[in-house]
């Protein structure tokens, strides 16, 4: 979610900064690299996934409209990537992808990636004390400043 507010139009200058842990940056490609693609039909269109074989051009293009990369033009927030790198529920490329396309239009950003970690970054104490650490330093950094 706060891949998709940064990134909105309508919210989108509303940040002094942000973090995202393991976020769903793709719902399009994320329905197809996840063990749960139910999810992303659930949470899309509100339905239940009965078969991959009535999966269509239309879902996906519904997919990605609602899906933060597709806002990514609009970014200017200061963004903290917190990762993974054995995450097989949320990719973690995805988030290298929205990283580097951060890093192009000139968004200050950082990637944390923690080897070993999947999901809830807890493969190691140090990895959850590490991401705690860092975000909060990211958002003292940004949104400790005065406006």
């Amino acid at each position: 979610m706060t891949a998709w507010l940064i990134g909105h139009p309508n919210y989108s200058t509303m940040w002094a900064a942000a973090g995202v842990r393991n976020p769903v940056l793709d719902m399009s490609y994320m329905v197809v690299s996840t063990e749960i693609p139910d999810w992303i039909f659930a949470c899309c269109q509100n339905k239940e996934l009965e078969s991959f074989a009535s999966y269509s051009q239309s879902d996906c293009l519904d997919f990605f409209s609602k899906s933060p990369i597709s806002q990514i033009a609009n970014v200017t927030t200061p963004s903290l990537f917190l990762i993974g790198d054995s995450d097989h529920r949320v990719p973690p490329h995805q988030s290298y992808f929205y990283y580097n396309c951060l890093k192009s239009k000139g968004v200050d950003c950082k990637l944390y990636d923690y080897p070993g970690s999947g999901h809830s970054l807890t493969q190691k104490c140090e990895h959850q004390a590490d991401a705690m650490m860092n975000l909060s330093l990211w958002m003292d950094k940004y949104a400790s400043a005065p406006f």
